[in-house]
């Protein structure tokens, strides 16, 4: 019996002092994951490399100071969102071939979000886009969290598809390891093994094919277009190994470490890295100083860009190929003038407008002047509010109207007729989504009233052949600047490139929106027309988030009911090539020159002699064979007499 209580006694010495170890681990463990945290906090430009799962934990423990704040960032969501012109069609949009639909209630989503009950302010911020701003599946409005979270995470690779070695009808594509990111030599936790992996196929990703993961991210996140296939080309070349913390993919608390398989057999275990660049102790701080978000980054129709944003590649031959990166300031003075390189001959223009998603509409509108001598004007519309009949009601008897209500906006600038803007302003009553009964203004918008300050560009006369290259990643803008230079002309080609295998079309152009507003747009309507409109009218953001929707929608043709967002537009050819840079290969345009079919003047020289060499063969054969004939006819005839 003493054996035994020893025995057992040494056992629980034994296990005792397991449990001490652990709990020794367990708590250094802690202890390391929170020293971190003040890491966190204060405006440190030093740029500091972090594990995700570090972070997550010091979010986790962040509860909100204010427990209000959550209550009033959903009631001015709502108030913002009743100007939502898709706040309608959203509830239940209507199929359009591969495109995403919209199934979200704004207003119900809303309510279910003001009942819930947060731990912590990162949670609730995620979760406002998980539920309501990820399901309208709209590109161009978006919800961002403060700026105290201001960061982004990352996986060492970049990433591009490939379909190398595969020349059937619907090639298989293969995710490769296109290169390393810059950052991977300043994460101490990064161990060598993850170099010199460039041209490694990517076998599965967490236990399962590469491509179906990125594919099933790309579905559950469609922040880049309605079109899936386009929205795996955003995914798979960029935000599927780099998201950033204050978009909806900013989700902090995922599985913290992502399993590889590589062509060479390595089996990597990599954990995220976080870049951290915010402020934890400004995440309640009301905004300072808060710029208008109408500006760069939020308005898909006001973006400021550069003249550098056109780039001539020169060295396809009987080519000329632009490289339109945005329809920023200036660029149309820098197509202008490099089309006048058409007088040496080029037959073929071929404008690349990958992942242009930004720009203003007078740009895009001089730029198509120069292409089309005949343009389109832009149709839009607005979703009819309380908020907005008084502001519209407001504006009618102010001279110092926002330049959104004034009639030369919107009418027709060759009209002598000085009807308010209320003439225009309808309503005219739609059927859409879910939600009957809805009020809507109809109304042209005809660019040359508007971009009248500036001089439109002269004609410059139509080349042979127009080719339009994207990868579906053209919105905004660039989609109304692409859809009206194609529409009608035989001599436009539409191409996109990438793309997934089940989907055999892609849409060209997607998303045009019409002009995205914020919060900013929304006051500064108010404070202008001198309006008091409590019930309505949105308050200041309590703390520094962001919201950019889409104020005004487009429609391309005056006879539909549905807005261009929600309508399928197909290129007219799909090729599966993905490429990462800036430019194509010379070898990869002119790829794409010869899926068109287009031909370069030296084939036309070809075609021409041989079908005029051949004719005249043939001529001549023709002619020596009748003499022959006719020669035989009368030695016969001359024999029998």
């Amino acid at each position: 019996g003493f054996t035994q209580i020893h025995n057992v006694n040494a056992r629980l010495s034994m296990n005792g002092r397991y449990f001490c170890l652990l709990i020794l681990i367990l708590s250094i463990s802690s202890t390391k994951s929170q020293d971190i945290c003040p890491n966190l906090y204060g405006d440190d430009t030093q740029v500091e490399y972090f594990k995700l799962e570090d972070v997550a934990n010091c979010l986790k423990a962040i509860p909100f100071g204010d427990e209000s704040i959550p209550l009033d960032i959903l009631q001015n969501v709502n108030k913002i969102l009743r100007f939502y012109s898709f706040r309608g069609i959203s509830s239940g949009s209507p199929p359009s071939g591969p495109l995403f639909v919209s199934s979200v209630n704004i207003s119900s989503t809303i309510e279910k979000l003001s009942n819930g009950n947060w731990t912590n302010s990162f949670e609730f911020y995620q979760n406002l886009q998980d539920e309501l701003f990820v399901p309208l599946k709209d590109p161009n409005t978006f919800f961002k969290k403060p700026s105290c979270y201001d960061s982004y995470f990352f996986q060492p690779w970049n990433l591009i598809p490939s379909t190398k070695g595969d020349n059937s009808e619907n090639p298989k594509v293969k995710i490769m390891i296109d290169s390393t990111k810059s950052e991977v030599s300043s994460i101490p936790f990064w161990s060598s093994f993850i170099l010199n992996k460039e041209g490694m196929e990517v076998i599965t990703i967490d236990g399962k094919n590469a491509f179906d993961v990125i594919y099933n991210y790309s579905i559950s996140h469609p922040t880049a277009s309605r079109d899936p296939a386009a929205n795996f080309n955003e995914k798979v070349l960029n935000s599927f190994t780099r998201r950033e913390t204050r978009k909806s993919e900013g989700d902090l608390f995922i599985p913290p470490t992502m399993n590889w398989v590589l062509s060479d057999g390595s089996t990597l275990p990599v954990p995220w890295a976080i870049s951290w660049i915010g402020d934890l102790s400004q995440c309640e701080a009301a905004p300072v100083n808060k710029r208008s978000t109408n500006s760069n980054s939020a308005s898909k129709m006001n973006a400021v860009s550069s003249y550098d944003d056109v780039s001539v590649v020169t060295s396809v031959q009987d080519s000329l190929i632009l490289r339109i990166k945005s329809f920023g300031t200036q660029v149309s003075d820098s197509v202008d003038s490099k089309l006048k390189w058409n007088s040496n001959g080029q037959r073929n223009l071929i404008l690349d407008l990958r992942g242009n998603t930004e720009g203003t509409m007078c740009e895009a509108w001089r730029t198509l002047q120069a292409l089309r001598s005949d343009p389109i004007p832009f149709l839009f519309d607005m979703i009819h509010s309380n908020g907005l009949d008084k502001l519209v009601d407001a504006a009618i008897s102010n001279s110092a109207s926002p330049e959104i209500f004034a009639p030369s906006e919107l009418r027709d600038p060759t009209s002598s007729s000085n009807d308010p803007f209320s003439t225009f302003y309808g309503p005219i009553w739609h059927t859409r989504g879910k939600e009957v009964n809805w009020a809507y203004s109809k109304v042209f918008r005809y660019s040359e009233g508007i971009c009248a300050s500036t001089p439109l560009k002269s004609y410059r006369g139509d080349f042979p052949n127009i080719i339009l290259v994207s990868d579906g990643l053209c919105t905004g803008v660039c989609a109304l600047f692409a859809s009206q230079l194609s529409r009608g002309k035989s001599n436009v080609y539409t191409v996109t490139l990438g793309g997934i295998p089940s989907q055999n079309q892609l849409s060209f152009a997607t998303s045009p929106g019409g002009r995205s507003q914020n919060l900013a747009d929304i006051l500064g309507w108010y404070q202008t027309l001198n309006v008091n409109d409590e019930e309505n009218m949105p308050s200041t953001w309590r703390t520094d988030v962001d919201l950019s929707f889409v104020f005004l929608e487009n429609y391309y043709l005056y006879s539909s009911d549905t807005p261009s967002d929600f309508n399928f537009e197909a290129s007219k050819f799909k090729i599966p090539m993905w490429s990462s840079s800036l430019t194509l290969s010379n070898d990869q345009y002119s790829k794409i020159r010869d899926t068109v079919g287009v031909e370069s003047p030296r084939n036309w020289i070809l075609i021409w002699c041989l079908v005029g060499g051949g004719g005249f063969l043939f001529s001549v054969l023709l002619i020596s064979g009748i003499i022959l004939v006719c020669r035989r006819r009368r030695t016969y005839h001359y024999t029998r007499i």
